[in-house]
């Protein structure tokens, strides 16, 4: 019997032995940290252990369970900050409030953010939560934020941050620098054009650099349609890029106290300029001015067939450069000339762009370029004129396709010349500007010797897109004028959903867009089509839609609707007609083409 006992002895000595469990959870040593392990030779069966009785191992069972519970209560104590908390001071840390600036550049680099295995929009496994997160924290910081950068962060669209217009609509500044934005529809989250009901409409300057929606148009020579693009999208913009948008404005001139007058009452609408256009003005040459005519004559005719040539008539030191002009100006457009005249769509900018254009608003700040499209001395000068797309200017032909303006300046004349030439290769039509700094060549000079009577200082040349020679016919000068009454009154019966896409749109087009839509019910594609193919006149506008309404059969579709360069206003017709889906008045049963 004494034997039988002496196990249970030696099982409460080794019991007592191990550590206490708190101790084990504090990490504190107990009298001995050795557990009882079974030896060579015992049992390993399920309701038996080394050394001890059943009792033995139920009270280890229990003894485990009771550990794992207290393990598992400690556990909150040693998890990491909750998310919230870690954006928290992800944001704090990323403001500026000195500017109010706030940085959310190369978000997915960032170690605690990484470390707390979050992902920022950009991420692939981001979701549209973290962009607003991050902006409902931005809105509450103090003072408010009026710069941010999203530069870097691999987007590809704008829907994860698209929030941003909704926590954070009174934004000055935005960059979207270094990211992967390829087409308009990826930033039409947050522009005018989306019909979210927030927009950024105090923004004022964007960066979009180094994303393919931009460097791809640059490349194709298509700068113009791109900022174009991105007015219309974010009409508030003063700088684009880092360089101004380009806006046409007449200064008020200061009253007495230096402060703008005040005016009373209704202001009249102007259909004219208050000074008229006047016709070429030449003076100063003291009975000499068939000078002018004669070099002009000379020097086109060689631009045109012998460039070579010209070397004799630049200075030893000339200056020469020039600069291509993409944008359509807004009355070219109004009237159509792009794709009336018949080989207009041929021309493109990409040889002239080649060639070196030098535009102050984008090359001021890129000095390389700024010399280098700037060309001194009469061998760099005849160099590159003779890169540049070949011209026909028709200086034989009416004298009112060319405006002069000449006077002398000290020992020089200055003489600027506007016109239109053809471009050989397509016989598609452009203007120009050309500014010359004359002088009178010296004996023995090689301008002298080949028969010049002037010879150029300084050559600088503009290229534009056709915008005709009514620009400068002498008489009164037409204004775009606006009926903003009616448009207003217009809009006003819209509902919001319309007017919002109109928002974006250039006064000139947005009034009669207006009063379109209000008469006809139209889609606004439908309407923009209609007017853009008359001229945006908007009664003659109302006519064709009037003739296309009232047409009993497709054949009865007037030649002159159906000469449209754009479709669409034709099928919507053949619609109304074939599918009994677009009737007008009470009987207006269309979706597809009506608001």
């Amino acid at each position: 019997m004494k034997d039988l006992a002496a196990p249970k002895k030696d099982a409460a000595r080794a019991r007592s032995h191990r550590p206490k469990l708190i101790n084990e959870i504090k990490g504190e040593a107990g009298p001995s940290r050795a557990r009882v392990t079974p030896g060579v030779g015992s049992l390993n069966i399920r309701g038996a252990s080394a050394g001890g009785s059943g009792r033995d191992a139920a009270r280890a069972a229990v003894a485990t369970r009771l550990q794992r519970t207290l393990l598992s209560k400690a556990k909150p104590a040693l998890k990491q900050a909750k998310p919230l908390e870690v954006w928290r001071d992800f944001v704090n840390r990323r403001y500026n409030a000195e500017i109010g600036f706030l940085n959310l550049e190369r978000m997915q680099e960032d170690q605690t953010l990484k470390d707390a295995k979050l992902f920022p929009p950009g991420h692939p496994r981001s979701t549209d939560k973290e962009g607003s997160v991050i902006f409902k924290m931005a809105a509450q910081l103090k003072p408010p934020v009026t710069t941010i950068s999203l530069a870097h962060n691999h987007l590809q669209s704008l829907s994860k941050v698209a929030t941003i217009a909704h926590y954070l609509p009174d934004i000055v500044n935005l960059s979207l620098e270094g990211n992967n934005l390829r087409i308009w529809k990826d930033l039409d989250t947050i522009s005018a054009l989306t019909d979210r009901k927030d927009k950024l409409s105090k923004l004022k300057e964007l960066i979009l650099i180094g994303n393919p929606i931009r460097e791809d148009d640059i490349k194709a020579g298509k700068l113009e349609a791109y900022r174009s693009g991105i007015a219309r999208r974010f009409p508030s913009l003063e700088m684009l890029d880092q360089e101004p948008m380009t806006r046409i404005a007449f200064a008020s001139e200061p009253g007495a106290s230096g402060t703008p007058p005040v005016h009373v009452g209704e202001l009249p609408a102007s259909l004219i300029f208050p000074a008229d256009m006047c016709p070429s003005f030449i003076t100063g040459l003291n009975g000499n001015e068939a000078i002018i005519p004669n070099f002009l004559t000379r020097f086109f005719k060689l631009f045109d067939d012998e460039r070579a040539a010209l070397a004799e008539v630049y200075s030893d030191h000339a200056t020469f450069s020039f600069q291509a002009q993409t944008s359509i100006p807004a009355r070219a457009r109004i009237q159509g000339f792009q794709h009336k005249l018949p080989n207009q769509t041929k021309l493109e900018w990409s040889p002239w762009l080649a060639s070196g254009s030098r535009n102050l608003m984008r090359v001021s700040q890129q000095p390389g370029k700024l010399l280098s499209s700037m060309h001194f001395g009469r061998d760099a000068a005849v160099s590159t004129v003779m890169k540049l797309p070949g011209t026909k200017h028709d200086i034989t032909g009416s004298a009112e396709k060319f405006c002069l303006d000449a006077w002398p300046v000290a020992e020089t004349l200055f003489l600027s010349v506007h016109g239109q030439f053809e471009e050989k290769a397509n016989h598609g039509l452009r203007s120009f500007d050309r500014s010359f700094v004359l002088g009178a060549p010296a004996d023995g000079s090689r301008a002298k010797l080949a028969g010049w009577d002037l010879e150029i200082l300084s050559d600088q040349l503009v290229v534009r897109n056709y915008s005709s020679h009514e620009a400068w016919k002498p008489g009164p000068m037409l204004v775009q004028a606006v009926d903003e009454q009616g448009a207003a009154q217009a809009m006003a019966q819209l509902p919001p959903a319309v007017q919002a896409p109109l928002q974006a749109l250039p006064e000139h087009q947005r009034a009669p867009m207006a009063q379109l839509i209000a008469r006809t019910r139209l889609k606004g594609e439908f309407a923009f089509d209609c007017l853009d193919n008359s001229g945006w006149n908007l009664d003659n506008a109302f006519k064709k839609f009037e003739q296309v309404k009232c047409a009993g059969r497709p054949e009865d579709v007037p030649a002159s609707i159906r000469r449209y360069s754009n479709p669409l206003f034709l099928c919507f017709w053949i619609e109304a007609y074939d599918l009994s889906t677009c009737l007008f008045g009470t009987d207006v049963r269309s979706e597809s083409v009506l608001y």
